[in-house]
């Protein structure tokens, strides 16, 4: 959201922050699903409804709620539209995917050494070594000791796969967008080197 890196900035400016990076498509495909199961919770869409009278720009309401539920390519395009034509904050399928821009507009307030990142692969099939690096970077006692639940948790099922071919078109998309990621976080993140 435009000017929260600076109110965190003024609010404490030796906050730190830990970045997950997941492939951006998966992560759009994944908000989408979110958004068309919470299409069928009439408290949402009022809400939904109510922050959009309040503040046009986010537009999660018009999008995913009023009228019939647009497909995954629909809503992308919808997005792309209202990006090239206006200042809408939400919905944000694919703007937040652009994970450089992001980034760097924190860097404008706060020190690399300030943030640590992560690969969400590695969250999913390494969280020890993920939970380590986590308690180095805060300097505080690691989790070993941890009693915890270690089962998935937030995850939906997807009515069907997404498409291949709008998959590679949105790839390739945020691989030019991300294009120094890599060197900047100092990961090697698979989907920046998928061929597409």
């Amino acid at each position: 959201y435009p000017g929260v890196a600076e109110r965190l900035y003024r609010y404490n400016r030796r906050l730190k922050f830990i970045v997950l990076l997941r492939d951006p498509v998966k992560r759009a495909y994944s908000a989408w699903n979110m958004y068309q199961q919470l299409s069928e919770d009439s408290q949402v869409v009022a809400n939904s409804r109510k922050l959009f009278g309040s503040d046009p720009r986010e537009r999660a309401y018009p999008i995913y709620y009023q009228g019939e539920f647009p497909s995954f390519r629909e809503a992308v395009s919808l997005e792309m539209e209202s990006m090239l034509n206006s200042d809408s904050i939400e919905s944000s399928l694919i703007r937040r995917g652009y994970y450089l821009d992001q980034i760097n507009e924190y860097l404008k307030y706060f020190k690399k050494k300030q943030f640590l990142f992560l690969d969400f692969d590695l969250f999913k099939n390494d969280l020890d070594q993920v939970l380590a690096k986590v308690s180095t970077f805060l300097k505080i006692t690691d989790f070993t000791d941890f009693p915890w639940n270690s089962e998935p948790r937030n995850s939906r099922a997807y009515q069907a796969p997404i498409d291949e071919e709008l998959y590679s078109t949105l790839l390739k998309h945020f691989q030019q967008k991300n294009a120094g990621l890599e060197e900047l976080t100092g990961l090697s993140l698979p989907w920046m080197h998928q061929s597409v």
